[in-house]
């Protein structure tokens, strides 16, 4: 039996607006999905063996968005270097796809890193597939695909994934991470946080009260989904090793090959 993760308050995966860098214009409203160490004041200083340093910028998005392994080394100097396994850097130069995602919300601005409470993908994770390539002048870019233009029964298949994720996730769900998360993860700290806000609640001036009445509804609910991601840890196959999400990961890879076949077919 795998042991269960204690959450520490920290953002466990993160959302990343693709539209930066090379990749800007139409790409704005397309979001990818990277997991997060669940501490990560204890990052790796060497990578597992059989990893290899990632050397295409876009392999990291491709990696994680197939639900493969990715690890991220942090050097002496703190500069952040990716590692992933021969095979699957082999797996992603063969289907050099992406699985993106659209927010019901836009976001003002167009460069944006959202940490995430929750450390599954996004449901709507592969709504959109982002298939790289390069021109003939050698630069970057994205040939953009709706999971609607695959055939019925891979369509069905997204669908039957995007409501597994729901399920496992259940009885928490997505949303931003945010500091009071950190804060509700401690008793302690909580209830010192309680404390203060009731303490304000008290104050002569009016906009203090108001302001400390809003700081401590925000901090109740940051605390609902902290339990709430806790307890949906205490499920069967709540992690990455649970044979049912082993089943969905390769349902995820069989849709990426569908995409790459019928891109080819053209």
């Amino acid at each position: 039996m795998n042991e269960i993760p204690e959450y520490k308050g920290w953002p466990l995966s993160t959302s990343i607006n693709i539209a930066n860098g090379d990749f800007e214009g139409s790409l704005r409203r397309f979001w990818v999905w990277l997991p997060l160490p669940h501490n990560p004041e204890v990052r790796k200083r060497i990578p597992s063996p059989g990893y290899e340093l990632l050397d295409n910028p876009t392999d990291a998005s491709h990696l994680s968005s197939q639900l493969l392994e990715l690890e991220e080394i942090i050097l002496e100097d703190g500069t952040p270097q990716r590692w992933a396994k021969s095979e699957d850097k082999e797996r992603v130069r063969k289907y050099p796809v992406t699985l993106a995602f659209p927010l019901e919300e836009e976001q003002e601005e167009v460069v944006k890193v959202l940490p995430m409470l929750q450390y599954l993908p996004y449901p709507m994770m592969g709504a959109y597939a982002l298939v790289s390539s390069v021109d003939r002048e050698k630069q970057p870019f994205f040939s953009i695909y709706s999971v609607s233009q695959l055939p019925e029964a891979a369509q069905k298949r997204w669908w039957h994934l995007m409501e597994a994720l729901a399920t496992l996730a259940a009885p928490s769900d997505w949303r931003e991470h945010i500091p009071l998360h950190k804060i509700s993860a401690n008793e302690w700290e909580y209830s010192v946080f309680v404390s203060n806000m009731q303490f304000l609640l008290e104050n002569d001036e009016a906009d203090i009260r108001e302001k400390a009445r809003t700081t401590l509804a925000l901090g109740e609910k940051a605390y609902q989904c902290v339990a709430a991601l806790r307890s949906s840890w205490l499920k069967q196959d709540c992690n990455y090793n649970g044979s049912r999400f082993d089943v969905w990961r390769k349902s995820l890879l069989k849709t990426t090959t569908r995409i790459i076949s019928r891109r080819r077919s053209r």
